[in-house]
């Protein structure tokens, strides 16, 4: 038993801390001036210094954070709080902390950095406080190949059915039947069948065989923004298999139950503003196309999800996206364009719902304001926050080619046709810009040629002919080129395209022998 005068001061000190956050929390209640504002702040800080599993200090801060628009150090303070909690008490947040969370971000109606305080919705309004959210759903996609009666094909599909069957004892998360996920995934237009089933998570599967060996590849995809959240290749053949299929089954089952539930607060949003999502889907179609109305269509689907949505992340990062490619398409050096990119991906960030897609536009915006020291943070920061986010690595390879790291950039861009593997034509594009820089010319040509439409890369594509000697394909491909812009210029183009090493002469060089 403890020491009479211990427990008395252990009892003192517990009254203090109560009385502290009462004065504290009355003191937010009454705050009107930044200067109250600062001192609630700077208590509720002094608590946690002196006992930092106080969830009372951590829910004032969250609250006076959301108040000015921080939603970022709200996130960053939740999770603090979690892990705080978990390894000195090994308990969960309470439920108080959690309505306050939830309502933060499912209430939140303004822009950070806006005059006006936060806007809560009412209980009876809130589909989290009611209890009438729905679980995330999951759709476990079978792999193409089975039912060919090879052992691979077989030893997958009992896994999976393992992986199904884990799934469905976890209460976080709802599985669509394999029936239905079957069909999905015979779809071609799956996104609409996502749509229409409610599915929140699909799982991608495919097999593979290399060296006499089968792997089974998983990929979780968060289908509200087509992104990979995890992804891993496990060897199937029986010599890997000394270990049960059940201990592989429960890795797979942990890694999905937690990324599905660290995105949590992300498809929230999705499903409390279904216009707004339906409106963001279609300007990433729009995206998928590299011409300029295809671009301008997308800013316009993208802008009519905010005006749905003003708090969605995903918008604005599309919004940056549009900006930069239209700055890249017209060759016109519009600096207004890039600021505008970079505005829309700090705001992207500032409110944090997914960190990836913002670092990854504030990557690219930065790349072309010859920042390249800040566009590689940018992308480091993406990739830590999503590590198999493939458009990341794919527009991380762009800055590494431009940065005169031309083989980083072409082996990055690689791994992310490996974890999309139907890739995306800026994907291609990237690829072969790399492979031009390292005078791989006929290796650039093949990546182009996969194209879906290779019209924009024809001033590359022309560039290579023309190192490679074929003056009248490369004369061919200048006057495609020029007829979609007919008034680009070589030294204006490579005077505001930033980048180091002898790229440029280089570029210009392939760009001169093929008639621009």
């Amino acid at each position: 038993m403890a020491p009479p005068g211990r427990i008395w001061l252990s009892a003192q000190r517990r009254q203090f801390a109560e009385n502290a956050l009462h004065t504290v929390e009355s003191v937010m209640t009454l705050a009107q001036h930044r200067d109250e504002t600062q001192l609630v702040k700077e208590a509720a800080h002094r608590i946690l210094e002196v006992d930092p599993t106080e969830e009372a200090a951590y829910r004032i801060l969250m609250q006076v954070y959301a108040a000015e628009g921080q939603l970022r150090l709200v996130r960053e303070l939740f999770e603090q709080c979690k892990k705080q909690l978990w390894s000195d008490l090994q308990v969960k947040p309470d439920k108080k902390t959690l309505d306050i969370v939830k309502k933060i971000f499912n209430g939140y109606q303004q822009f950070p950095g806006g005059s006006e305080p936060v806007t809560f919705s009412h209980a009876a309004d809130d589909p989290v406080a009611s209890g009438t959210t729905s679980l995330p759903r999951l759709a476990l996609l079978p792999p193409k190949g089975f039912g060919n009666g090879d052992d691979g094909s077989l030893i997958a599909a009992t896994l999976l059915e393992d992986v199904a069957i884990g799934l469905c004892a976890l209460k976080s998360i709802s599985l669509v039947a394999p029936h239905t996920a079957a069909k999905v995934a015979e779809e071609p237009n799956r996104q609409d069948m996502f749509l229409r089933y409610a599915v929140s998570y699909a799982l991608d599967t495919r097999l593979s065989r290399r060296d006499d060996e089968s792997y089974l590849f998983v990929q979780l995809v968060f289908v509200g923004d087509d992104e990979v959240v995890w992804a891993e290749r496990y060897p199937i053949g029986a010599v890997h298999l000394s270990t049960t299929y059940g201990e592989l089954s429960r890795r797979i089952v942990a890694s999905i139950a937690s990324h599905i539930e660290h995105r949590a607060f992300a498809r929230e949003q999705f499903e409390r503003h279904p216009a707004a999502y339906h409106h963001y889907l279609l300007g990433k179609q729009h995206l998928h196309h590299l011409g300029l109305p295809q671009i301008r269509r997308a800013r316009k689907a993208f802008r009519a999800a905010l005006n749905e949505n003003p708090f969605f992340a995903g918008a604005l990062s599309g919004l940056a996206r549009t900006s930069h490619m239209e700055w890249l398409l017209t060759a016109r050096g519009d600096k207004d364009l890039l600021e505008a990119a970079e505005k829309h991906a700090c705001q992207a960030i500032e409110i944090g719902q997914d960190l990836a897609s913002g670092y990854r536009e504030l990557g690219v915006a930065k790349l072309f304001l010859g920042a390249f020291d800040e566009s590689i943070d940018a992308f480091e920061r993406a990739e830590a926050a999503s590590p198999h986010y493939a458009d990341v690595k794919a527009d991380y390879a762009d800055t590494l080619i431009h940065a005169a790291e031309a083989e980083l950039g072409l082996a990055k861009v690689k791994q992310a046709i490996e974890l999309n593997p139907i890739s995306p034509d800026v994907y291609l594009w990237t690829a072969g810009g790399a492979a031009y820089n390292l005078r791989r010319y006929e290796e650039a040509l093949g990546y182009i040629a996969k194209m879906a439409d290779p019209l924009p890369a024809a001033r590359l594509a022309a560039a290579c002919w023309a190192m490679l000697g074929d003056e009248k394909r490369a004369r061919s491909l200048t006057r495609k080129a020029k007829d979609v812009h007919p008034d680009f210029d070589v030294e204006n183009w490579l005077s505001i395209v930033p980048s180091r090493g002898d790229w440029q002469e280089h570029y210009r060089e392939g760009l001169r022998r093929a008639g621009f």
